[in-house]
């Protein structure tokens, strides 16, 4: 009976967050919070690595965790006006609704911090720099991207896990950005928000700061 019910909780938010994901949106003053808040946390925690990708990734998900973590109420306010108070009837439910919400302000939050935290979109924009360096050497010219481009989505239907996907959707993204195919960089930064790994906010910052 335990497992049909989680089931069934399972399915019901499942069903949810289909519905409402487009629809519920936090205030503009809970979202500026949200982005002031990380930016803080995020230029504090520069202060003890020199490492970009610690800091973008790392940084991120330390000051993410711990801004949920002492703004629960946020969270359940939000539950309370998009879900119902039911929802936070028993332990199982509540988890997963206060998940769901995190889940929200991190999407609708993202690309206010995209805009709004310097440190952030300027170590996202030295991130970048260092991949095409990495990657395609200090003299890569739009041939040789188009062979990486060629290279990669011919091995994109081998990749099985969620995570590597999205990386490697974030790095077709950036390579089509590279060659100034802004249409297809955004494609592939959409296709890893949507896909949900554990990499793809850094596709919603990607997309954020994307060049009209």
């Amino acid at each position: 009976m335990a497992g049909i019910k989680r089931v069934l909780i399972s399915v019901f938010f499942s069903n949810f967050l289909a519905l409402n994901a487009q629809s519920d949106h936090y205030s503009n003053d809970v979202l500026s919070g949200f982005a002031d808040g990380l930016c803080s946390c995020i230029e504090e925690y520069s202060k003890s690595t020199e490492n970009i990708e610690e800091l973008l990734f790392s940084g991120y998900n330390h000051c993410a965790s711990s801004y949920m973590l002492n703004n629960q109420h946020l969270l359940i306010d939000w539950v309370q006006n998009h879900i119902g108070k039911s929802s936070l009837s028993n332990s199982a439910g509540r988890t997963q609704a206060i998940q769901i919400a995190s889940t929200e302000l991190l999407r609708q939050g993202n690309p206010v911090i995209a805009r709004e935290c310097r440190i952030y979109r300027e170590q996202l924009e030295a991130y970048k720099v260092i991949f095409f360096q990495e990657t395609l050497g200090y003299t890569a010219n739009s041939e040789q991207v188009m062979t990486a481009i060629m290279a990669m989505e011919e091995v994109l239907p081998t990749i099985s896990d969620p995570d590597n996907q999205t990386l490697a959707y974030n790095l077709l993204g950036m390579l089509y950005e590279f060659i100034e195919d802004k249409e297809m960089a955004r494609t592939y930064y959409s296709k890893s928000i949507n896909l949900g790994g554990k990499n793809n906010f850094i596709a919603a910052f990607l997309l954020a700061i994307l060049p009209e």
